[in-house]
């Protein structure tokens, strides 16, 4: 009986979680939707911690993911931005792997810049 309740919990949780998530989500790409859009390039690589707090529980699961740092032209000026990836485990060594194979030469990331100041734009996967 315990364990359904848990388990009720956390699916109640997962859902709330993921609506919070679609709502910032609509509102951050309706924000940006009117922003031009350009090509980028990778020039650099990092791991970055991404911890999870499970609900009720006061310890962290420590989680890292990969980031690749994108670079961008505006009006002959260049800027660069973190563009997070979908690779996320508990090994910084596994996510270093998956980062140091990807192809430099290929950007798979949409660039959206804000026309009235380039230096503030957002980067998500196609």
């Amino acid at each position: 009986m315990r364990a359904r309740r848990h388990l009720r919990y956390l699916v109640l949780t997962g859902v709330l979680v993921g609506f919070v998530a679609l709502v910032i989500y609509a509102v951050v790409s309706g924000r940006t939707n009117s922003w031009h859009e350009v090509s980028c390039r990778v020039i650099g690589s990092r791991v970055v911690r991404a911890d999870v707090q499970m609900p009720g529980y006061r310890s962290l699961t420590i989680l890292y993911r990969g980031q690749f740092q994108l670079q961008y032209v505006v009006n002959e000026q260049t800027y660069a931005i973190w563009g997070n990836t979908s690779w996320v485990d508990d090994n910084p060594s596994f996510i270093q792997a998956k980062l140091a194979a990807h192809s430099e030469d290929q950007c798979e990331y949409l660039v959206r810049y804000n026309p009235r100041n380039p230096a503030e734009a957002v980067a998500k996967l196609r």
